[in-house]
């Protein structure tokens, strides 16, 4: 029989098995509480015989949302997962580190950890940082810089590698810490089963490689921006990788040879365009140049107060070296831009 009058009790309504219990349980509502009991309502049961309306107005709007979801009548919306906004993570070893291979077992755990991590939050990142974890004194911080984010362990160990050779081993280091607090959103090619961009090293980790062995600052290389007027395409870059898609390279400084003849581009620039003296119609610089293709013109800058205006032409030297030259179409002036491979 008593089995049977519990199986009946957890059946009934939850009004129902709440209305004898006082409103005393209701910790977190003091001032409610008291306002009701001063209003001769001392149990659930007088609490919900109430209307609604005049409830809020009695203990206001947070009671009342809180009793509609305790009773279910309210929806409780649902609490999306947010990721931390750091990752840290440290390995403590017991006993002092004698050299820097000791370290590397350690970086491949928690590289691991961060890989799992970033794959779980689809993120990417493209500087962690090492903490040679002291006992005594201040952690030796180790930054680590990648070209582009990505979230590959391997890659990430390597280039820690490389740059912990580079570093001396301070004294009482017992433990290893990697911090990361910059992230990217992950990118598609990343997870392209069919890229063939992995058969061979991109060149992004071959200048992480050299970068992490001999200093950021120096290996540099030339990048390309989205800049029509050539001499602004092009610049040195220390930093991250600059791509740009065939169908704009056209504005750059870089060798086309697949493009037709209008559209080639010599890699080398002069820092300042060099004049060049027109008499009649025969053009010299060093010589006698000989115009074997064009006019191609570039404008740009309008809205400037000195817009640029060119024709460029593809000249023969009188040693038969191919130059870029260009009729300034402003001034009338002539002058040579670039010299071909």
């Amino acid at each position: 029989h008593s089995e049977l009058a519990l199986a009946t009790a957890v059946e009934a309504p939850l009004e129902d098995r709440i209305s004898d219990l006082t409103l005393d349980y209701l910790e977190e509502f003091p001032k409610a509480v008291t306002d009701l009991h001063r209003a001769g309502i001392h149990t659930f049961g007088d609490l919900l015989k109430l209307p609604a309306h005049s409830l809020g107005k009695r203990c206001g709007a947070p009671f009342q949302y809180w009793l509609e979801q305790m009773l279910g009548t309210r929806a409780e919306a649902a609490i999306h997962y947010q990721p931390p906004p750091a990752f840290l993570d440290a390995l403590w070893f017991g006993f002092e580190i004698r050299n820097q291979q000791e370290l590397h077992p350690a970086m491949q755990d928690l590289l691991q950890r961060l890989s799992a991590f970033l794959r779980n939050t689809q993120l990417n990142t493209q500087n962690i940082e090492w903490q040679m974890l002291r006992m005594r004194g201040t952690p030796l911080k180790l930054p680590i810089h990648s070209s582009t984010a990505q979230l590959n362990w391997q890659v990430w160990l390597e280039l820690s590698k490389l740059r912990l050779e580079q570093q001396q081993l301070p004294d009482n280091v017992e433990g290893l810490g990697l911090s990361v607090t910059e992230f990217d959103a992950l990118s598609q090619l990343d997870d392209d089963l069919f890229n063939t961009a992995r058969n061979k090293e991109p060149l992004h980790q071959l200048t992480d490689r050299f970068r992490s062995r001999l200093g950021l600052q120096a290996v540099k290389q030339l990048s390309l921006r989205e800049e029509h007027i050539p001499e602004q395409s092009c610049y040195q870059d220390s930093g991250t990788v600059v791509q740009r898609s065939q169908s704009n390279a056209h504005s750059g400084s870089s060798v086309l040879s697949n493009q037709p003849a209008g559209q080639q581009r010599p890699f080398w620039l002069f820092a300042e365009p060099q004049p060049a003296r027109k008499e009649g119609e025969q053009l010299y610089w060093n010589g006698k140049l000989k115009l074997i293709y064009g006019p191609e013109r570039i404008e740009d800058g309008w809205w400037q107060p000195a817009p640029v205006s060119r024709d460029y032409y593809i000249a023969q030297g009188a040693d038969g070296q191919p130059l870029w030259v260009f009729e300034d179409r402003r001034n009338r002036c002539w002058f040579v831009h670039g010299v071909f491979a």
